[in-house]
């Protein structure tokens, strides 16, 4: 009773209900400004992932839980998990960086979270099968539901390895030395990111898989001794040098 009346209405805590989107909207500007300095300094200096690798010919497989070995693409894709999505989205062309980012946040931080493991499971098999993976769309569906950090940083790994690098922290994209789809074949040879051979270096039409690997312009031999051009391949390059050399000192 207050002076002989009674209040009728419970007096409710002040600003109740204003508080209740602060956190979600803090979390999320704080990920808009990551996510902004994540692509400059990651996913701009990275190429795209090559198309019409055949399903059977990629490496194995990692496995659910392998992130947990990686400390980088652990911590990556606990706290920046949209982000991380983001890159692999965007290096299989399936998605924008921008769009996957903001997308996989709401849904993720939201409770339209199973919506998002069905969308997620349908980028997913696509970033599949351009790594050359096979996919199952009930079990991607299921491992995206229960298992979604494990699975996006599986999926972390893979595109990295595909490209030949490693993403370290804080936004470092270190190159590797082996594997990637560059070179003369899967998982073997010079990553994407790898320079080039030297134009001057008399192996540099081999083919990026060295000397007799890959598929590339096959070495030239000219020589005044009417030996021409040949085609036969970097195998008789040293052949023909010692049969020009035994010519010349027989001449000599």
């Amino acid at each position: 009773p207050l002076g002989g009346a009674c209040v009728a209405k419970e007096i409710a805590p002040s600003g109740e209900g204003g508080w209740l989107g602060a956190p979600w909207l803090l979390s999320g500007c704080v990920m808009l400004g990551f996510a902004w300095l994540y692509k400059a300094k990651v996913v701009d200096e990275l190429p795209l992932l090559p198309k019409g690798r055949p399903i059977g010919e990629a490496p194995a497989e990692r496995g659910l839980f392998s992130c947990l070995t990686s400390l980088d693409t652990c911590l990556y894709t606990t706290f920046c998990l949209p982000v991380v999505a983001a890159k692999n989205y965007r290096s299989a062309e399936v998605c924008g960086f921008w769009p996957a980012c903001i997308l996989m946040f709401i849904g993720t931080y939201s409770p339209f979270y199973c919506f998002t493991a069905a969308l997620r499971t349908t980028l997913s098999m696509r970033v599949s099968d351009r790594l050359g993976y096979p996919s199952w769309c009930l079990q991607d569906f299921l491992i995206s539901l229960f298992c979604f950090p494990c699975e996006v940083g599986r999926e972390s790994l893979e595109v990295d390895e595909a490209l030949g690098v490693r993403i370290a922290c804080c936004c470092r994209v270190e190159k590797e030395a082996e594997g990637g789809c560059g070179g003369g074949g899967h998982g073997e040879g010079r990553g994407l990111l790898q320079p080039p051979a030297p134009t001057g270096h008399p192996f540099a039409g081999a083919g990026a898989g060295g000397v007799g690997g890959g598929q590339g312009t096959p070495l030239r031999f000219d020589s005044d001794l009417g030996l021409g051009n040949t085609s036969a391949g970097p195998k008789h390059y040293f052949p023909l040098v010692a049969s020009a050399h035994a010519v010349a000192n027989a001449h000599a």
